[in-house]
């Protein structure tokens, strides 16, 4: 272990990165801090001061641990201070290779030990939690305890520290300035804000610990954005999210122009103007209306081929370098916060030659893609993944998330039901990069390939 971790656990890339007794030190001491040191202990440093705390100045006691007759179950040791006092640690061992799960039941002899104990669990420097029991029928797991003599009264614990502040999203007020977005009520022991531009590239990215209140993002280009701040505790599990879109103007505005001819096709988010016709060696899509639009085209097999967003209404594309065959296609149109609007799947068959057919695979429904189809929203992504995974029956599954070394970061099992299924990934934790998704059924292996911006 050394004193502080390499970086934040979101961007670690292996465990090594994560053996501090203390979170990341970097930029939590008093020069980018106002004076005010805010290091957070790991669980590792919690249990060392525990340790330290309650073993200081004590000596380990040979003939007083072989008089404890500890089966081979159980691990412990007795320690000795200079006034004769005794302290106790004990466990249970484990028989499983590479677990810490273990279980066992402890008694200490008779005469040892008077017959009520003092119990410390390893944190106890964090709750100062102090527990009376019986040195008889002692339940252990593979996390140790600390024991005294319950004649000695445990010394008082120290004043706890002060409540921290309530973490309540409702309280988040997002508020655009002159180039700039002011936020208030940002009140959690962790917090991290993001700010997003109009084309989903980041503008702001920033953790903040011990609620600093206040916040104001500034040197920000006039333009739409996309704000979303997380709360989480000191343990960094999510408390609650809030995401909201602004307007920054860095002067007055002008006087509106006048509105713009609407885009071809139409300017409403409509599936059923969609047409999908193949071309020699390709296909040509149109009435692509929307914020967002999300293309996928698949071989017979069900592999993807092509696989891309899109912003701001293309309208018009062309799938190219495709070889004679039938493939499968599903366009969603998506709102500017990637919430789906509708989608349109079908079959598209191109010819050996130029010519070319089209038959309906099924008909335009509103979010409910072709059997045993994989898709993600957003791609390339910065936090949140919205998996959409449909299947032609109930049945078991996994999900994986690999780098491109093929080492496995994530894995998940999954029931799908018969239809449409979705599933959320948390993808922050992730450096920016190229990383592979993976489905796995009994009689399906799909992999789809995932950009981190």
């Amino acid at each position: 272990f050394v004193l502080g971790d390499r970086t934040n656990s979101w961007d670690a890339y292996s465990e090594l990165d994560l053996l501090g007794l203390y979170k990341k030190l970097e930029g939590a001491g008093p020069l980018s801090n106002g004076g005010v040191y805010k290091q957070q202990y790991n669980e590792s440093g919690i249990a060392h001061k525990t340790t330290s705390d309650l073993l200081i100045n004590k000596k380990y006691d040979a003939t007083r641990t072989a008089a404890m007759n500890l089966p081979s179950t159980i691990g412990g040791a007795a320690f000795k201070d200079a006034s004769g006092n005794y302290s106790y640690v004990l466990w249970a061992k484990t028989t499983l290779d590479m677990s810490e799960v273990a279980a066992a039941v402890y008694n200490f002899p008779a005469g040892l030990v008077s017959s009520q104990l003092n119990k410390k669990q390893w944190d106890y420097s964090s709750t100062n939690t102090n527990t009376v029991i019986s040195s008889a029928n002692i339940a252990l797991t593979g996390t140790p305890i600390f024991l005294t003599d319950a004649g000695s009264a445990p010394p008082p614990p120290p004043p706890p520290p002060p409540p921290p502040a309530t973490a309540d999203c409702n309280t988040i007020t997002i508020t655009p300035g002159s180039g700039s977005i002011a936020l208030t009520g940002i009140t959690a022991p962790v917090a991290t804000v993001h700010v997003f531009n109009s084309s989903w590239g980041t503008a702001y990215d920033q953790t903040f610990t011990n609620s600093p209140g206040a916040v104001t993002i500034p040197s920000l280009t006039a333009g739409t954005y996309f704000v979303k701040v997380n709360f989480y505790n000191a343990s960094w599990s999510l408390v609650c999210e809030k995401s909201q879109s602004v307007v920054v103007q860095n002067t007055a505005p002008p006087p509106p122009p006048p509105p713009p001819p609407p885009p071809p096709g139409g300017g409403t988010p409509n599936c059923n103007n969609i047409t999908i016709t193949p071309v020699s060696g390709g296909l040509k899509l149109k009435g692509l209306i929307a914020p967002v639009v999300a293309v996928q085209v698949f071989n017979n097999g069900w592999a993807t081929v092509f696989n891309q967003s899109y912003t701001n209404s293309p309208d018009s594309i062309t799938v190219p370098s495709l070889a004679a065959g039938t493939y499968h296609v599903k366009i969603g149109l998506l709102n500017a916060s990637w919430a789906s609007i509708c989608e349109k799947v079908q079959d598209a068959t191109i010819g050996s030659g130029s010519s070319a057919a089209l038959t309906v695979y099924e008909a335009e429904r509103v979010n409910e893609p072709a059997a045993k189809s994989m898709s993600v929203a957003p791609n390339p992504f910065t936090s949140t993944i919205q998996v959409s995974i449909g299947s032609d029956k109930n049945e078991n599954a996994s999900i994986s998330i690999i780098d491109v070394a093929g080492r496995e970061l994530y894995k998940k099992a999954i029931t799908l039901q018969k239809g449409m299924n979705r599933i959320s990934l948390d993808g922050s934790k992730y450096r920016p990069g190229s990383y592979y998704l993976r489905l796995v059924t009994n009689g399906r292996n799909e992999t789809m390939k995932l950009i981190r911006q």
